[in-house]
């Protein structure tokens, strides 16, 4: 058995029924017996309050990762750490609010890998958020969300209605939750779970909000 399937093995092995402490001693230890098991450090940061103290185990492993000259156009158990490492690195800064850095490790993740974990769908929002060349394979209701707020930022009111509506034919409960209706019905869950995804965007805008009431002004 190599070192890092003794990691790996040592990560499987927590049932999620351990205390807190046992949880993140279980990591420590399989990062420690190989720097390899990159799956190890991803759950520990999930245990991490403080945010900087997050980042730093994240970023620390990401560079780390990056210092073996792995070929991680490979696939192999490594390359798939590594991927859902970058994965967990953009959502944290996503959730931070720290949209260049999310961006770069999105395209990251798409250069070496493509469209895994729908990546293009977070890349095709912060495409439109920071005004560049959008030159991807996106679809669906998320698009259509990305597009309004696009085309909404810049008063142009006949392309965001056009996407507006492609948006509710899709996600009806869009105009419900605009409304204010916290009712739980699953079309209410899908809305507020595509607004809660791109709120960085939305929220830039006042007005749109009311625009997401009707499609109109």
């Amino acid at each position: 058995m190599t070192r890092l399937e003794e990691a790996l093995r040592l990560v499987d092995s927590l049932k999620g029924n351990e205390s807190l402490e046992e949880i993140k001693e279980t990591l420590k230890k399989a990062y420690s017996i190989s720097d390899d098991c990159l799956d190890a450090i991803t759950l520990l940061s999930r245990f991490e309050n403080n945010i900087y103290k997050r980042e730093e185990l994240l970023i620390n492993a990401y560079r780390k990762a990056e210092s073996k000259g792995h070929d991680f156009k490979n696939d192999d158990i490594f390359t798939r750490q590594y991927m859902r490492l970058l994965d967990e690195i953009v959502m944290f800064y996503m959730d931070i609010g720290k949209l260049p850095l999310a961006l770069k490790y999105a395209q990251l993740i798409k250069d070496l890998k493509g469209n895994i974990f729908e990546i293009n769908d977070v890349l095709y929002g912060l495409y439109a958020y920071f005004d560049k060349k959008i030159d991807l394979e996106v679809t669906g209701f998320k698009k259509d969300l990305v597009d309004m707020l696009y085309a909404y930022e810049r008063s142009d009111y006949l392309k965001a209605k056009e996407a507006y509506d492609r948006l509710v034919g899709q996600v009806p409960g869009i105009k419900t939750v605009a409304y204010g209706d916290e009712s739980v019905t699953e079309e209410n869950k899908k809305a507020s779970s595509l607004l809660r995804e791109y709120a960085y965007y939305i929220n830039r805008m006042s007005g749109v909000i009311d625009f997401m009431k009707e499609g109109k002004i």
